[in-house]
């Protein structure tokens, strides 16, 4: 395809991903973004890299009411670090589309007022067990590296962040490579995922 709109995508989000040079889908943007916008759940088997943000930020940002104050959004990252870079990178084109976007532990936004909030599973577990953020307007959860995650030990966190969680929501986890224990946690949370890219016949991406 030759442009985010004809992806569905409104054409202020595809004016504000232009703004930042990404204006041509790629391949895994084209399989995943369309899944996303219908508001399924999605294995996206691909790493850092592979323009990963925009196929699953993008159509969150335009599920997203961004009239509605507090967290709609919620992604898990292996480390605070990279919740911060990602949360920026999102927030260039959050801040045209009206959402606002935060990291756990950064200064240069407020985690409770974010419509897209980024955090490492114990942190995020840390806030909303004392009270200082609230998830329970949460849609959608994203888990970011989840192979990186598990090898930190953070899956477990994972499963107890699930519990502040409405059960209904929306889940997108994104792992390369897929370990068994990644395989297991979306069997039992995140069925039935599409899967970005596709799965051949026999089962292999």
């Amino acid at each position: 395809m030759d442009s985010f709109e004809e992806l569905g995508l409104p054409p202020e989000l595809a004016e504000a991903l232009a703004a930042e040079g990404i204006e041509r889908p790629t391949p895994l943007q084209e399989a995943a973004i369309p899944v996303l916008r219908r508001g399924n759940n999605l294995l996206l088997a691909a790493g850092p890299g592979s323009g990963t943000l925009v196929a699953w930020g993008a159509p969150l940002l335009e599920r997203i009411d961004p009239g509605v104050a507090g967290p709609a959004a919620l992604v898990l990252t292996p480390t605070t670090e990279s919740a911060q870079r990602l949360a920026e990178s999102l927030q260039r084109v959050g801040a045209v589309t009206g959402h606002s976007v935060a990291a756990l532990g950064s200064p240069w936004a407020l985690p409770g007022r974010a419509h897209v909030l980024f955090g490492t599973p114990a942190e995020v577990l840390a806030e909303a067990t004392s009270g200082q953020i609230e998830l329970g307007g949460v849609s959608a959860l994203v888990v970011d590296q989840a192979d990186r995650i598990e090898r930190l030990g953070g899956l477990g966190l994972v499963e107890e962040v699930l519990g502040f969680l409405p059960k209904d929501g929306h889940r997108v986890v994104l792992a390369l490579p897929l370990p068994p224990g990644v395989e297991d946690f979306v069997e039992r949370h995140a069925r039935p995922p599409a899967t970005a890219p596709p799965r051949a016949a026999d089962g292999t991406l």
